[in-house]
């Protein structure tokens, strides 16, 4: 497992968790690999088209819908494929 798959795992799980405090602190480690992530044009174009929703649930609280946005939409893309 990689650290970006660990950080984003580790980040999804606390958020359900209930844990927001230490989430937060997590989250804005992945948002910085977002950051990242976004200056590859392979993968750019579909975290732009998701970013909306994670943003969204962020700002309604909602985590268990951010959890499933970080983990299962946004983590694919950024794994290398082999």
């Amino acid at each position: 497992m990689t650290e970006i798959n660990e950080l984003f795992i580790d980040t999804a799980t606390t958020f359900r968790l209930g844990q927001e405090a230490a989430a937060s602190v997590l989250f804005a480690k992945c948002i910085d690999q977002l950051a990242l992530a976004l200056q590859q044009p392979k993968i750019a174009p579909q975290l732009m088209a998701i970013m909306p929703q994670l943003l969204n649930a962020q700002e309604q609280r909602n985590w268990f819908g951010l959890a499933d946005t970080l983990e299962y939409e946004i983590l694919p893309l950024l794994m290398p494929t082999t």
